[in-house]
């Protein structure tokens, strides 16, 4: 992933991500002197049905001809302060069009905890705030994550969220409600009990996370464990490998830590998973942005 990127001279019809470390720069000419001979100036458009997602360590700034026509999308992500988020570009408009949904699954296992959150399509906000509840519940939550409850009634349900947005001086100039219809199997379900067989019952017996939930880092410590072979591994809530943290690693009695990297990782729950001669333990690892 490059350290600084800077976006010039460039036409997007079609959907792509760029990402970088630290900061990236769009917009009419925006490279250092050194590069202004092998780079010629030219806006950075975002036609009509593209789609660009800027994800940026530190910040993003948008400069004097980034332009995104009537249709385009242009999604900022930074990872840090989203309050590095700048328009120094005459051409954007103060507040485009913002849509949004509810990623989650559309069916659901009881007594296994899964995430449902929003997602922010497109454009650039000071400040977002959402508000969550469940079917006909009065009660609100403010998250940026919902968490479903462990126990549910079998069949259908749907999560409702309230979406403000918030200006540069704190005032809310649009609010939006969204939703998303989901179903609660029985225990019994085929689905439901093959998902439970790729899942180990979880332990808190050696393993240790925090913090937890994480935004960009998290230290795994394994405590009082027998002496031998252990493999640690980072799983999908199915049960899916993401990375192999520890493959075959031979430890003596005591506690071990190590320092997991989960800027990479999107919003959600993931596992943990030690295996030792004891067996496996796996413990929920929550993400949030």
């Amino acid at each position: 992933m490059l350290t600084h990127l800077r976006l010039q001279n460039r036409t997007i019809a079609t959907q792509i991500d760029f990402e970088s470390q630290n900061q990236i720069i769009t917009g009419r000419n925006t490279q250092d002197t050194a590069w202004h001979k092998l780079i010629e100036p030219g806006d950075f458009v975002v036609e009509e049905n593209a789609t660009v997602t800027l994800t940026a360590g530190n910040s993003i700034i948008f400069d004097e001809g980034t332009i995104v026509e009537d249709g385009g999308m242009l999604i900022a992500n930074v990872i840090g302060d989203t309050t590095q988020v700048s328009c120094v570009g005459s051409q954007l408009p103060d507040y485009p069009n913002y849509y949004f949904s509810i990623e989650g699954p559309k069916t659901y296992c009881p007594g296994q905890l899964r995430d449902m959150f929003m997602l922010r399509n497109s454009g650039l906000v000071k400040r977002i705030s959402t508000s969550w509840w469940l079917d006909n519940e009065t009660e609100r939550r403010e998250s940026s994550l919902f968490q479903l409850p462990i126990s549910m009634i079998q069949g259908g349900h749907t999560i409702y969220c309230e979406v403000s947005l918030y200006d540069e001086l704190d005032r809310m100039f649009q609010q939006t409600q969204v939703s998303l219809a989901f179903e609660v199997l029985s225990d019994n379900d085929e689905a439901c009990e093959q998902s439970q067989q790729k899942l180990v019952q979880e332990f808190a017996d050696h393993l240790e996370l925090s913090p937890n939930p994480a935004a960009d880092k998290t230290m795994i410590e394994i405590r009082d464990i027998p002496p031998g072979i252990i493999s640690l591994k980072l799983l999908a809530l199915e049960g899916n490998l993401i990375k192999e943290i520890l493959g075959g690693y031979t430890i003596e009695s005591g506690t071990y830590k190590y320092e997991l990297d989960v800027t990479q990782l999107k919003t959600g729950i993931y596992l943990i998973s030690l295996e030792s001669r004891e067996g496996i333990e796996n413990k929920r690892l929550i993400i949030v942005r």
